[in-house]
């Protein structure tokens, strides 16, 4: 628990006054053969960042 309450503390710190930020959380026990259901190894499992690619922006800022 202390280090999400961590994680918080530092998102907090870091955000601009009435900024705002995004944290997504989802239970590690799923319904089996539910839309999107997943068997984790842990309890904390790192998900990498995918930015499809209809939203890049080529690097002349077009």
């Amino acid at each position: 628990e202390s280090g999400r309450a961590n994680c918080l503390l530092h998102m907090a710190r870091l955000l601009r006054v009435g900024g705002q930020g995004l944290v997504y959380a989802w239970a590690m026990e799923q319904v089996e053969g539910s839309t999107g259901s997943r068997k984790f190894s842990s309890q904390d499992v790192l998900v990498p960042w995918h930015l499809q690619k209809r939203y890049e922006t080529s690097k002349d800022g077009e």
